[in-house]
């Protein structure tokens, strides 16, 4: 894969994250000044996160329309995108492990094993985020390599 498709693959992931984000910090600041704007942008966000309230930070008393857990993805896949993208050399093996601390929080959470605490789901958030851009860019170089492969073969003579 080239420097400039893995760029472009890695601007187009940071978007893709920061397109929520910028809708979340978009209904906080409305929460103080346009509560029906900050209500629509809540039914935005809706197919994005489970939006239960007792897990969303607040803002003037208005639970915003992403969980701790989701900002903490969000950030996660954004922060790595761009890292990932000034710096070519960082590993995707670790991937998995991240993956894996992402899910192991979210099943101990969910059987109700430990304290439920937002720092902690924004964390493991984050992490869970780290590892699916480093997954991503694992796919397409894998992917990339597949392909540039298959092109060198000759077809076979029937």
């Amino acid at each position: 894969m080239s420097v400039r498709a893995e760029r472009t693959l890695l601007f187009a992931m940071a978007l893709l994250a920061l397109a929520p984000l910028s809708l979340v910090a978009l209904e906080g600041l409305a929460a103080w000044v346009a509560p029906a704007f900050a209500a629509e942008l809540h039914r935005w966000l809706a197919p994005l996160c489970h939006q239960i309230p007792e897990r969303c930070p607040t803002v003037h008393d208005h639970a915003l329309g992403a969980c701790w857990r989701c900002l903490g993805v969000d950030v996660g896949m954004a922060a790595s995108a761009l890292a990932l993208s000034v710096d070519r050399g960082l590993p995707t093996r670790h991937a998995p492990l991240l993956l894996g601390l992402g899910v192991l929080d979210w099943c101990l959470a969910h059987c109700g094993v430990g304290p439920d605490v937002a720092i902690e789901r924004l964390v493991f958030g984050a992490l869970f985020g780290a590892g699916v851009a480093l997954a991503w860019l694992a796919l397409a170089r894998v992917t990339a390599r597949a392909v540039a492969h298959l092109s060198r073969r000759r077809p076979h003579a029937l």
